[in-house]
C-alpha cells in the first residue's frame, strides 16, 4: 500500500504526544498537522497488524501455540488436553497483548524451548540440542531446556552408554558455534 502524508503528532500538546491514529479515512486530516511534532509514515485504512514485523511477531506467537498443541497431544495423546493447553496459552492475555505489537525476547524462547520438548519426545537428541541452545540464545534461562532434555536422555543420570547425552551436546554446540563465528 501507499503511505499517506507525512503527518506529525499533535506539536501544541503538553506532554507526551498522543499515538498516531491508523486508518483515518480522510487524507485531509492526515495531512493538516505538519509543522511540527514527531514524524510518522502512518498507511491510511490499515491496521497496524499489516506491518511486516508485526505479521512476522504474531508468526512466532502462533508457532508458540502450535508446538503446545503438538508438544501436549504427543505427550499425553489426547486432542482434547491438547486443545485445551493451546486454547489456555491464547486466553493469557499478556502473551497475546504484548506479542502483538513488539518482539519480546521470552516467546522465541518458549518456541525454541517447546520444540526441545517436542524433539525429546520424539528421541532426537541432535535436534533436542539444537532447539535447546536456539532457546538459550534467545533468551538465557533457556538453557534450562538443554539440561532437561540431558537429564532425558541420560534417564536422570543412570544410563549413558547409548552416547545420545553426547549427541545432546554436539546438537547444542552447533549454534552456539555458529553465534561464535558469526560475532568473532
Amino acid at each position: 500500500p501507499n503511505k499517506s502524508c507525512q503527518t506529525s503528532t499533535w506539536p501544541s500538546q503538553c506532554g507526551p504526544a498522543p499515538m498516531p491514529m491508523v486508518g483515518i479515512e480522510s487524507l485531509v486530516v492526515i495531512c493538516s498537522e505538519r509543522s511540527a511534532g514527531i514524524h510518522s509514515n502512518t498507511t491510511a485504512k490499515q491496521p497496524a497488524s499489516c506491518n511486516l514485523k508485526a505479521c512476522s511477531i504474531s508468526r512466532f506467537a502462533a508457532l508458540t501455540v502450535a508446538f503446545t498443541y503438538l508438544v501436549t497431544f504427543d505427550y499425553f495423546g489426547d486432542r482434547n488436553t491438547a486443545l485445551l493447553a493451546a486454547a489456555m496459552l491464547l486466553g493469557i492475555s499478556a502473551f497475546m497483548r504484548l506479542n502483538g505489537p513488539g518482539n519480546q525476547p521470552k516467546t522465541p524462547m518458549v518456541l525454541f524451548g517447546l520444540m526441545t520438548l517436542w524433539a525429546t519426545i520424539k528421541d532426537r537428541p541432535f535436534a533436542a540440542g539444537v532447539f535447546g541452545m536456539l532457546s538459550a540464545l534467545s533468551w538465557q534461562p533457556g538453557l534450562l531446556f538443554v539440561g532437561a532434555a540431558g537429564l532425558a536422555f541420560s534417564r536422570y543420570l543412570t544410563s549413558w552408554r547409548d552416547r545420545k547425552v553426547l549427541r545432546l551436546l554436539a546438537g547444542a554446540a552447533l549454534p552456539l558455534a555458529l553465534q561464535l563465528l558469526y560475532f568473532w
